[in-house]
C-alpha cells in the first residue's frame, strides 16, 4: 500500500507541474485528472489494493498521454516556465544523489567570482567485475539553487 501511496503522490506532483507550466491555464482534461487524483487520495482506504492499483495506473497513463500531447504545442513562455520550475532538479541535487561525496571548490558567497557556477571534486563508486572502484571526478555546472540568494543568477 505504501508503494501505491507514493505513486499517487507522484501523480499529484506531475499534475501540479503541468498546471505550473501553463501558469494555471487549463490543458485538456487537467482539471478532471486533478479531481480524480483528489478522489483517490481522499478515499485511499475505500478501495481494494487491486482496484487502487488499476485506478492509479489509468491516472498515470492519462497524465503521460497529456504530457506527450502538450509537448507538441508548447509556446516559448511555456518552455521558459519549464526551465524555471521549482520542481526541476538542480546541480546540487545531482551532487547529493549521484556522488558518494563531494567538495565544492571556489570562494564562499561573495568571494566567489560567479556564484551560479559550481565546481566540485566528487567521488563516484562503480562496480568493475566483483570489485568496487572509487573514481574521483570533477563536476562543473550551472546552479540556479533552491532559495539561496547568492545563486539567483543561475
Amino acid at each position: 500500500m505504501e508503494d501505491l501511496r507514493k505513486r499517487l503522490l507522484k501523480t499529484e506532483e506531475h499534475i501540479t507541474y503541468l498546471s505550473q507550466i501553463r501558469d494555471g491555464n487549463e490543458w485538456s482534461n487537467l482539471v478532471t485528472l486533478q479531481e480524480k487524483n483528489e478522489r483517490l487520495k481522499n478515499g485511499f482506504y475505500d478501495y481494494s489494493q487491486e482496484e487502487l492499483a488499476e485506478e492509479i495506473r489509468s491516472l498515470e497513463e492519462a497524465i503521460n498521454f497529456l504530457e506527450k500531447r502538450c509537448e507538441e504545442n508548447l509556446t516559448s513562455m511555456d518552455r521558459v516556465r519549464i526551465v524555471r520550475s521549482p520542481l526541476r532538479f538542480s546541480l546540487k541535487d545531482i551532487l547529493e544523489n549521484v556522488y558518494e561525496e563531494y567538495t565544492e571548490l571556489g570562494g564562499e558567497e561573495e568571494a566567489n567570482i560567479d556564484p551560479s557556477m559550481v565546481v566540485a571534486k566528487a567521488n563516484i563508486v562503480r562496480r568493475v567485475k566483483r570489485k568496487l572502484v572509487t573514481q574521483q571526478v570533477m563536476v562543473i555546472g550551472h546552479e540556479k539553487g533552491h532559495g539561496e540568494e547568492f545563486r539567483n543568477g543561475g
